[in-house]
């Protein structure tokens, strides 16, 4: 399921948090905590009990006052990955579905992450289901098994009343309800369910102080409504259905797409979250690593 040039083009690009985190053991990333490490944080004044060790000596010499060396430590961090598997995913040809592009990316990521020795989640949101991820692991096995978990949970062609419920936002609520370690958060999904309550998900992740990335998954024909002759539409959340010309309302159709991703992005900027849109009905390998390019180019403008 994976594409060896699209994951030969993100692994040399890494996929790193952007904020502090906390990790499991020693890696790569710099952790909110205090410790003992090679990258110096900042001085502070000597309390009975610091280690005499971390004592800057040549700061005593020059000012006659104990002061304590800090050092900012290294870890790696956990990933919980949240794949978008209700009934709109299924939408597109075969082999090419949204579902498809979402198991694509977030397979990528994943291979990625472990091999940089952090600990990837991979977690299917089906309507109806239980939203506990499994154990994070670096490890080979224990990530190609998530995968095939992933896969398995394919969107169902057919609708029941579960499948109105907004699993996007029920499982950003349930993450940030959970005493989870402050990590990576990635999401793919078309969010194709009510924008206030996803985006109030995603703030309630960044309150608890982690960093997120929000992949949205769409097809050309959501966003440009194709064809002249008279359509039935089927919808896959709920089941209605409508016939329609899209000749006569396209125009007016592209106007409310193109203000529902503009609320979406304006929200996701003022979280400082960082998203990205990936078509699924065009190849893939370009979208994600531009993203993560674009990403490192502004964590070295803000750092």
């Amino acid at each position: 399921m994976l594409d060896p040039e699209l994951l030969a083009r993100v692994r040399a690009l890494g996929l790193k948090a952007q904020k502090l985190v906390d990790g499991l053991r020693v890696g790569e990333l710099a952790s909110p905590r205090k410790g003992s490490s090679v990258e110096f944080a900042q001085h502070r004044e000597y309390v009975p009990g610091d280690d005499l060790r971390h004592v800057d000596w040549r700061a005593y010499a020059r000012t006659e006052r104990y002061t304590v060396k800090e050092y900012q430590q290294e870890t790696n961090f956990i990933a919980y990955m949240l794949v978008d598997s209700s009934a709109s995913m299924g939408y597109g040809s075969s082999g090419a579905t949204k579902f498809d592009r979402a198991l694509l990316l977030a397979g990528v990521a994943a291979t990625v992450l472990a091999a940089q020795s952090d600990a990837p989640t991979l977690q299917p949101l089906i309507a109806g289901g239980t939203n506990s991820p499994p154990s994070p692991s670096s490890r080979r096995d224990r990530v190609e098994r998530m995968l095939e978990t992933l896969e398995a949970a394919r969107p169902s062609p057919r609708h029941d009343d579960a499948t109105r419920v907004g699993v996007v936002a029920e499982a950003l609520n349930d993450l940030a309800a959970r005493p989870a370690r402050r990590g990576m958060v990635m999401l793919f999904s078309d969010l194709l369910e009510p924008l206030p309550a996803v985006l109030d998900g995603l703030r309630r992740l960044r309150v608890r102080g982690h960093d997120i990335i929000v992949a949205q998954i769409l097809h050309g024909d959501e966003l440009n409504l194709p064809g002249d002759d008279l359509i039935r539409y089927d919808d896959l959340e709920s089941g209605e259905q409508l016939v329609a010309q899209p000749a006569v309302i396209r125009d007016r159709y592209r106007q409310e797409v193109q203000a529902w991703l503009d609320e979406l992005s304006h929200g996701c900027v003022g979280l400082r979250i960082d998203r990205f849109l990936d078509r699924a009905d065009q190849p893939a390998g370009d979208s994600f690593p531009q993203f993560l390019s674009r990403r490192r180019q502004m964590a070295r403008r803000r750092g």
